[in-house]
């Protein structure tokens, strides 16, 4: 009889335990649903799109990728003329590159030529041109050698490119003959002439009254009396330096008579070293003596 009550105690006991632990799953189970409830999110705010203009882009790629315009063009803007200091003549340009291109100066022409008072004459030879570019916007001097022949009245350059034989520019220098009619390029005066009727000699003084570095050549030519023969009698070379002046030595004229006519001639000398073309202009006679004479002119 005393184990009934054990019994019940136990039993009693088992079911206290099972409501308080049904009571615990029950909270927890709850507490876990409330936990990973999903929440309710709010839709973002809708971006309004870029308008792009198809036309616009395909224009501004072009312009992106199309190469800069270059143009190639060169032009003269000046020309002169010049002798070296031994009397060869030459003349140079100023080419300027005028475009947006650099040149070679390989690939530029330059050429001069004579214009005749009459007749025709060959170009003045060219030389090679240096190997260097020309910037857009700047300058080179471009010198060259020139044949003046006597009949020489004008001198014209050509600027080229010789890449497609396009002709740039043009220049000119125009009444370069002082006295065409006499052959005379430059201003060349004979201003003394002496005559020694003892030693039957002669000389003179001739005059540079040019800008430019002058070979000159005085030579006599001897009249017989009534002009019926004609022997040269003694000449002499200088070269000149601008505005000096130069006597021959005394000459001999030993077959001059009484009454015999001394004419004294200037020749202007070309000369060019290296070329194999000089040329020589003699003038009139614009002096002369009777002999005997030692009037001075």
């Amino acid at each position: 009889m005393k184990k009934l009550p054990v019994l019940l105690a136990i039993l009693t006991s088992g079911i206290f335990m099972t409501l308080v632990t049904d009571v615990a799953l029950a909270a927890d189970s709850a507490a876990t649903s409330k936990r990973v409830s999903p929440q309710k999110l709010s839709s973002p705010p809708s971006a309004t799109p870029t308008k792009i203009n198809p036309l616009r882009a395909i224009e501004n790629k072009a312009v992106r990728e199309s190469p800069v315009a270059t143009i190639r063009r060169a032009d003269i803007t000046n020309l002169e003329i010049g002798t070296e200091p031994a009397g060869s003549w030459f003349w140079r340009v100023t080419v300027k590159n005028t475009g947006t291109a650099s040149l070679k100066m390989e690939d530029i022409g330059v050429q001069g030529f004579n214009t005749p008072s009459s007749g025709m004459q060959p170009p003045s030879p060219p030389t090679p041109s240096p190997f260097v570019e020309l910037a857009p916007n700047s300058s080179t001097n471009i010198k060259r050698t020139w044949v003046r022949n006597c009949n020489t009245d004008g001198l014209r350059v050509e600027l080229k490119d010789k890449t497609t034989n396009t002709l740039w520019d043009t220049a000119l220098l125009s009444n370069l003959n002082y006295k065409p009619a006499l052959n005379q390029p430059e201003p060349v005066f004979i201003r003394s002439i002496e005559w020694d009727d003892s030693n039957k000699k002669w000389k003179a003084t001739v005059e540079n009254g040019s800008n430019y570095v002058l070979i000159i050549k005085v030579y006599g030519v001897l009249w017989e009396q009534g002009y019926m023969s004609q022997d040269l009698v003694g000449d002499q070379t200088f070269t000149l330096q601008p505005n000096a002046q130069a006597t021959t030595w005394w000459l001999p004229a030993s077959q001059a008579q009484h009454g015999d006519v001394l004419k004294v001639h200037k020749k202007f000398i070309n000369f060019n070293s290296g070329h194999p073309l000089t040329v020589g202009c003699s003038s009139q006679a614009n002096n002369n003596i009777t002999i005997p004479n030692s009037r001075v002119f």
